[in-house]
């Protein structure tokens, strides 16, 4: 096992008073930086602020504890660089209501260890030696009444994988060691998670926290059951010195959580520990000593035994049966003498202790004699055995089930409450067993599910019911068409309400049982609904504040104030858009009649829809309106001219803001995010377009009475081609309809492979001749500069060809599309038009 670097300077071992024979002996080993050392520092801080739960009063005499503590809490922590360094304790356990006499103080002595002297314990991989000399972690080792196997909890998992293999072979060099010494069963051995504080992530909330914790002590205690477990089959268990094992997890400080701060001076499972392991301790010192006295009476009566028989070998075969009833029922009324009266006094001890008692009355019932007993010891054996048998049936069932917190689903909790409460279940068989271990455990399980059962009954029907609300607001429910207007503030103020940061669950979700009660499953998931509701919703009222139909606090008009003001007010308007609606790339980019894929009501949309394409309209005119401004006469247009636009579009902060504000009111009108202003700059920047189309489809609303004539070809002219027409088209296949169904698709393709090479300032036009001798023509464009848009524009109908195309009326709805689209620039949304 690798060495761990200690720091620089050590801890002074304190003064230790005259040595106290009786003192209970913890040992805590580890590895160097596990955290041992920190942990008595928890225990002196512990024993100033949290007698609650020490349950008593912890007196440290030398004032070691209280050195520790202060540096942990209050400098850095050192090293122990003595091999061992004893803490004397004394605690005085409170009395609890009613109970009659007072408890007698414990005397114990808490010892540390150099991590690297129990380093080398472990790497030589040798027994521990029954003749280590006092002073040694070894000869400390074998003399406690309890042990602290100290893990790092925050460890890497290979270097926990090393600290269990080491750990798994020193328990078995230390049970090999105790069995020699002949020492009682039942050693008490924690092993203690030490930081877990470590373990919180970024988010975590106090069940989360625990959830880790309570994790790590299930892996940990799994990987020692399961070297029990091998030990046991390999039949490598010593008769005595085998090991009673406890999982337990600390930390010096509570770690900051999700609505919780950091608590850095208030430990965490520290006292909870050391009051286990001094109870464990003492009823561990308590066997050794009744298990010595035995022994000794053992060995006197032996001796005397042996004697006698010697001499009256001859009287003893013949009354051998006689004396061997007599000593049968002796041990019956030596049980009966010790035995309590009631089954609560008789079955309350530990598990361990019903077990022992278990034992002690089935060697009686298996005696070859039982039957030569009178009646009554006969019936009175067989009645505790009974009792102690079914006690320890009815707990290992109990144990065996889940605990309510462990459970995820409402079914199973439900299942667990039933059992807990049916007689053919789990109900607990006697009243009289309530005052035991079993009846305390079963009463705290039954309520813990009540509790839990109502706690999630209670969490899930808020979430649903909240989740019911946002429906309704989704829906605009009694809300018509024609009203919306005056609907919007009540409807605005209702969602505020329901979206309000104060507005939380009528419970503490960090407490229990409700932090238990949100990790289940109908609870998760009705949160989880409540809170896509919640977060689209929020993004609808900030989308309907932004457009101005929502009067929302906080949440200014924006798109409304941009398309209103004057223009040199847009860079401040998105500074505010930008401030009030941080995420209104993301939020806004919806279409308007889905948010986080939830359908609004009719009312909404056409209200939201309606208002975006006007404030975008009116946006894209001012923006019109000052390129316009900027260009100058129609009649000035020019190279030049469209040159020093282009610059000036470049530089202009107003116009960059229009342009973004602009992109980001898009979505909600249903139009394809884009920004007119970079889109009119990087038309403006093209010297020249290459046209060489697959398609072109034609497009004719049925509202006008246009066909074309089928042998017609489409033809675009352009002076400097070398053919005329330059491209000709022919009509391929019959005629379509678009989704709508009320506009006529005809599709045209290539007579022959061609192309043109078009420069802005260069004429170019196109016409098709119609089934009536009519002609549409595509000569009128919002630009003189950029004639190559015509082909964009609606075209105007012509009775002959020869006829001015000012006398032509323009036919709206009808238009051209191009395959590929970008072969054939699009007019942009800020070209201004006469």
């Amino acid at each position: 096992m690798a060495e761990v670097s200690p720091p620089t300077a050590a801890p002074v071992a304190p003064s230790v008073p005259e040595p106290r024979p009786n003192d209970l002996r913890i040992v805590l080993f580890g590895l160097p930086a596990a955290g041992k050392t920190s942990l008595l520092g928890a225990l002196g801080q512990a024993s100033a602020g949290q007698e609650h739960l020490l349950a008593g009063r912890l007196l440290d005499p030398t004032h070691g504890l209280a050195e520790l503590r202060q540096r942990t809490y209050e400098e850095a922590p050192r090293r122990t660089a003595d091999e061992v360094v004893p803490y004397p304790v004394s605690y005085e356990p409170f009395n609890r209501p009613g109970q009659e006499g007072r408890k007698r103080p414990v005397g114990a002595i808490v010892i540390d260890c150099d991590g690297r002297v129990a380093n080398d314990l472990l790497v030589r991989r040798q027994g521990l030696d029954e003749h280590s000399a006092e002073g040694t972690l070894a000869h400390e080792v074998l003399e406690a009444d309890a042990l602290l196997l100290i893990i790092d909890a925050s460890a890497p998992p290979t270097q926990v994988e090393a600290d269990f293999a080491e750990f798994d072979r020193f328990l078995r060099q230390m049970e090999a060691g105790r069995a020699g010494r002949a020492a009682v069963a039942g050693l008490p051995v924690f092993v203690v998670l030490t930081k877990c504080d470590l373990l919180a992530q970024p988010g975590d909330n106090s069940a989360h926290w625990m959830e880790r914790i309570e994790d790590r002590k299930r892996d940990v205690d799994a990987r020692f059951r399961d070297f029990f477990a091998r030990r046991e089959q390999q039949g490598a268990g010593p008769a005595f010195g085998s090991l009673a094992l406890h999982v337990w997890a600390t930390a010096v400080k509570r770690p900051g959580l999700l609505g919780a701060p950091s608590r850095p001076r208030e430990p965490y499972g520290v006292a909870e520990l050391f009051r286990l392991c001094l109870d464990e301790a003492g009823g561990y010192r308590a066997r050794a000593r009744r298990a010595h006295r035995r022994l000794l009476w053992t060995v006197g009566v032996a001796g005397v035994l042996i004697v006698g028989l010697v001499g009256l070998s001859v009287g003893l075969i013949v009354q051998n049966r006689a004396r061997q009833t007599d000593a049968l029922q002796a041990r019956v009324e030596d049980f009966r003498a010790l035995d309590r009266g009631t089954p609560a006094e008789r079955l309350r001890g530990s598990v361990e202790e019903v077990k022992r008692r278990e034992e002690v009355l089935q060697s009686i019932r298996d005696e070859a004699l039982f039957s030569s007993l009178n009646g009554d010891d006969q019936k009175y054996v067989r009645e505790r055995l009974e009792e102690a048998q079914g006690y320890l049936t009815y707990r290992a069932a109990l144990v065996a089930e889940p605990r309510p917190g462990s459970l995820r689903e409402e079914s199973a909790l439900a299942k667990l409450k039933a059992r807990l409460q049916g007689k053919d279940g789990l109900a607990l068989p006697s009243e009289e067993w309530a005052d035991t271990e079993a009846g305390r455990l079963h009463k705290q399980m039954l309520a813990d599910a009540r509790e839990l059962q109502a706690a999630v009954v209670e969490a899930r029907k808020w979430y649903e019911e909240s989740k019911t609300m946002a429906e309704g607001l989704w829906l605009f429910e009694g809300y018509k068409f024609g009203e919306e207007g005056a609907r919007w503030p009540a409807w605005t103020g209702k969602v505020e309400e329901l979206l309000a940061p104060d507005r939380r669950p009528p419970f503490d979700a960090r407490a229990q049982p409700y932090s238990a009660a949100l990790l289940f499953d109908s609870v998760r998931k009705a949160r989880e609904k409540w809170e896509v509701e919640a977060g689209g919703l929020r993004r609808l009222l900030d989308a309907t504040a932004a457009l101005g139909l929502a009067p929302a606090k906080d949440r200014p008009a924006v798109f409304r104030l941009a398309s209103t003001g004057p223009v040199d007010q847009l860079p401040a308007r998105l500074a505010e858009l930008k401030k009030a609606y941080p995420r209104y790339k993301e939020d806004f980019n919806d279409a308007p009649d889905r948010i986080d894929g939830l359908r609004l009501s009719d009312v909404i949309r056409s209200q939201v829809h309606r208002q975006a394409l006007d404030l975008h309209a009116a946006l894209l005119e001012r923006g019109q309106a000052e390129v316009k401004r900027k260009l100058g006469a129609r009649g000035a247009e020019s190279a030049d001219r469209w040159a020093a636009v282009r610059a000036w579009l470049q530089s202009s902060s107003d116009l960059a803001a229009l342009g973004e504000v602009a992109e980001a009111l898009a979505p909600l009108a249903r139009l394809k995010a884009k920004n007119p202003v970079r889109e009119l700059v990087t038309f403006l920047s093209v010297d020249a377009w290459v046209i060489e189309v697959r398609t072109v489809t034609l497009a004719i609303p049925d509202r006008l009475d246009l066909r074309p004539d089928p042998k017609a070809l489409l033809k675009v002219n352009h002076p400097k081609s070398e053919r005329e027409p330059a491209l000709t088209f022919k009509l391929a296949g019959s005629m379509e309809r678009d989704a709508s169904g009320r506009v006529r698709l005809y599709r045209y393709r290539p007579v022959r492979s061609q192309r043109i090479v078009y420069r802005p300032g260069e004429k170019v036009g196109a016409y098709l001749k119609m089934a009536d001798s009519q002609y549409l023509k595509w000569l009128t464009s919002p630009s003189r500069h950029y004639l190559v848009l015509r082909l964009r524009e609606p075209p105007r109908l012509l009775r002959t060809f020869e006829d001015d195309d000012s006398t032509g009326s323009p036919q709206t709805g009808v238009r051209l599309t191009f395959a590929p689209e970008e072969e054939v620039p699009a007019v942009p949304d800020l070209m201004p038009r006469e």
